[in-house]
């Protein structure tokens, strides 16, 4: 379907539905896009219309224009059609917007409805080019709401959403900022308002907000022939930006000088303050209190920075009411339980100070707090939110919390009886043999003011709990243990007591076990202390036989030499109880061989790839040798030539003829390349014998060469980063012939190990 066919097909519905389709009903929009590449982007369109009433629905299809101009394109010399494409988009959603909630308006929120119109353009088979111009994609449609106090004639205006798509953000592919939360419809007259307008920008550029003029769009002329024209009530299509009007489409006109676009809810002082509702330009945070009821149409612009560069802006209109409010305030006081319509009980054990805290709804309705309480016969009072009260004795005490004290309409109460019941105390006491295992005997030596213990429970820390009055207790582990005992009395008051019993036993017997009897040295031995109940927490004394001990619990250590070892091992609580033990011979340690060889040469390359080894090892009888993982041998000096060059790791492992086996390991580096040559003399007279002076490599492989010749007057003659290219005996191969003589010659290069090289002498000419 081409575009002329498209528009007289709009044009022809339009007129249609004229008469039915105007009404007054927007409150207001937004247009934000993303860029998805290659010239496509998703724009999302969405519109705002108050629902009560007989207001005019969403366009079953929003007609969209995208118009180019800017830099070549004067986009003031655009007129309605001059459009590059436009086309209908479908209805995608239309949902209810839930008012904010405010218990104290007296008037009836708006009903507020949000159409939402969203599309890729290729969808349409659309690609925004590259361009020098922006690409402006606008929406327009009439009428705003009837009754709009800071705009003239508003409900014969219209709107316009757009967004513009710079040359700088089709080149970066730039998204724009989306809005985090839709405002809130109603604010109260009087009352301080706050409301989080930012936006969010998936690139991540820096954000600018401000208020602005709303944009026109459309106008109230229903007739036939005018309806989708500039002035009528539904543009098809949109119109276009123009430049002489900013931002490049017309502005509606505050009811000034109570109203403008700095202050859209008015500017006004109280006691010679400022009460006007003003943005935060770095937060986009609203704030301050409107003092004047009514319908008033606000707009936000957002400017997207990115590196100083100005890439967009978005806007969004949006109409606030403000009405008159009162509060409808609850007290609540929190933990108590609940006997009545704001009557609390709340009954304490084992304490006369006692917190109470509110939560008293709602909460941006409380101000002034107060409690108050008879305390045989002092009233107590405090305005703290929480209230710390401290009680003379046990007994049934009256309480208020008073929310906004004085207030006519915002002024609620709630009442506390608290109870403050006897004391209780939990208590015990307890008994054991410091020195072997065995049971620790507790005591119950709690007590109470009330008429008695209903509820005995031990806890041991090992799952279960025990209910006797008195408890024998065996643990299974050393330590500083805990142990509480909770009671509860008559009253169903109960209180925990902590403590922890100091549980270091010593068995009469120790055992060790060594992780081996017989080893090599060095031999690595761990002895393990069998005793579960030994710890840190003992004085532990190690004698390992040779001099050598440790303080640990289950040590590990090396012995050296060969031998055969008595260990010793003491230990001691810290009650000064003491067992010890004498284990002789328990490990004995046998010799070891010692692993060493040489080889040579001790630098070998490609060209001579093969190295001879030499056993230097100490008491060896067996040698097992690991040339890289690429060969093997057990001869006592062996041969061996590698098949690759770099760096090859040789092992030896010799055995002892006790069968105690030591290990060493070196590297051995094959390099890659040969060496250079150099000739000592050559006759540049064309038989082709001995003409050039070249160096002979043989398999060179490095980096940075640089070859140059020099007379004896400290002139050079030649110069050649070619290893391929050699002097003729000219100057630099192309000048007259040089004087038979001596010249002195330098090779710079970098080996294939990223050494640096050098190789210079001297070089006759001989004619």
């Amino acid at each position: 379907m081409n575009q002329k066919f498209l528009k007289y097909l709009l044009l022809l519905l339009c007129s249609c539905c004229a008469q039915q389709a105007f009404a007054k009903h927007i409150i207001g929009g937004e247009m934000t896009y993303k860029c998805l590449g290659n010239g496509d982007y998703e724009i999302e369109l969405k519109v705002y219309r108050d629902s009560l009433g007989d207001g005019a629905d969403f366009d079953s299809l929003a007609i969209i224009s995208i118009y180019r101009c800017g830099t070549n394109q004067d986009c003031f010399d655009l007129n309605q059609g001059d459009q590059d494409v436009n086309f209908g988009v479908p209805l995608l959603q239309k949902r209810s917007v839930e008012p904010n909630e405010l218990l104290c308006l007296e008037s009836i929120p708006p009903v507020v409805e949000e159409g939402i119109y969203r599309f890729r353009l290729s969808d349409y088979d659309v690609s925004l080019n590259l361009s020098e111009e922006s690409y402006f994609i606008v929406y327009q449609r009439c009428c705003r709401n009837i009754g709009i106090n800071n705009i003239r004639n508003a409900d014969d205006r219209g709107s316009t959403y757009y967004v513009e798509i710079t040359s700088s953000a089709q080149q970066n592919c730039n998204s724009s900022p989306v809005f985090n939360n839709f405002p809130d419809l109603v604010i109260c007259q009087n009352f301080e308002m706050r409301f989080d307008h930012s936006a969010t920008d998936p690139d991540g550029d820096s954000l600018v907000y401000y208020f602005e003029k709303p944009l026109d769009g459309g106008g109230n002329d229903l007739s036939r022939e005018r309806y989708t024209t500039c002035i009528g009530a539904r543009p098809i299509p949109p119109c276009p930006p123009r430049a002489n009007q900013a931002p490049f489409f017309t502005e509606l006109n505050y009811t000034g000088p109570l109203f403008n676009e700095t202050f859209p809810l008015g500017n006004s002082r109280v006691d010679g303050n400022s009460t006007s509702v003003t943005i935060d330009s770095m937060t986009g945070i609203i704030s301050g209190i409107p003092n004047i009821a009514g319908l008033f149409v606000v707009s936000v612009a957002v400017e997207e920075y990115r590196d100083g560069q100005l890439l967009s802006i978005i806007r969004r209109d949006f109409q606030y009411t403000v009405g008159v409010c009162f509060r409808n305030i609850e007290a609540k006081i929190v933990g108590d339980v609940v006997v009545g319509d704001r009557a609390y009980r709340s009954t304490i054990c084992q304490q006369n100070n006692v917190i109470f805290e509110h939560a008293s709804i709602p909460s941006d309705a409380v101000g002034e707090i107060r409690w108050e309480f008879d305390l045989d016969g002092q009233n107590f009072v405090s305005t703290m939110e929480e209230a710390i009260v401290t009680f003379p004795s046990t007994g049934s005490y009256e309480g208020t919390l008073i929310v906004n004290p004085g207030s006519l309409n915002c002024e609620d109460r709630a009442t506390v009886t608290v109870n403050i019941l006897p004391e209780t105390i939990a208590d015990f006491s307890f008994d054991y043999d410091e020195c072997e295992p065995g049971f620790v005997s507790f005591v119950n030596e709690s007590s109470t003011e009330s008429n008695g213990i209903q509820e005995i429970s031990w806890d041991f820390s090992d799952g279960r709990l025990y209910n006797s009055d008195n408890v024998e207790y065996l643990f299974p582990t050393s330590g500083n243990l805990p142990v509480s005992l909770t009671v509860r009395d008559v009253n169903n008051c109960s209180v925990t007591k902590t403590d922890s019993v100091a549980y270091f036993p010593l068995t009469p017997e120790i055992f060790v076990a060594p992780s081996a009897s017989l080893a090599c040295a060095p031999a690595s031995i761990t002895f393990d202390n069998l005793d579960s109940l030994i710890s840190d927490e003992y004085d532990i004394t190690w004698d390992f036989g040779d001099g050598s001990g440790s303080p640990d619990v289950s040590p590990t250590y090396v012995y050296e030499n060969p031998g055969v070892y008595t260990v010793n091992l003491d230990i001691k609580n810290p009650f000064d109880c003491r067992t010890s033990r004498e284990f002789p011979g328990l490990v004995e340690v046998t010799p070891s061989p010692i692993a060493d060889f040489s080889f040579t040469p001790e630098e070998l390359n490609v060209v001579d790839p093969t190295a001879s080894f030499f056993d230097n090892s100490i008491a060896a009888i067996a040698w097992d040798w690991d040339f890289n993982g690429e060969g093997n041998s057990n001869e006592i000096n062996p041969s061996f030539t590698f098949p690759d060059t770099g760096l090859q790791v040789i092992q030896l492992i010799v055995t002892h003829q006790n069968g105690c086996t030591d290990t060493t390991s070196k590297i051995l580096d094959i390099f890659p390349s040969g060496e250079l040559y150099m000739p000592n003399a050559f006759t540049p007279n064309g038989d082709g014998q001995n003409d050039i002076f070249i160096p002979v490599a043989q398999l060179f492989g490095g980096n940075n060469y640089a070859f140059s010749i020099w007379n004896r007057w400290g002139e050079q003659v030649f110069f050649s980063d070619d290893i391929h290219t050699g002097w003729n005996g000219t100057k630099n191969n192309s000048g007259k012939p040089s004087a038979p003589g001596v010249y002195l010659y330098l090779i710079e290069y970098q080996d294939s190990r990223g050494n640096e090289r050098q190789v210079k002498g001297y070089a006759t000419l001989l004619r």
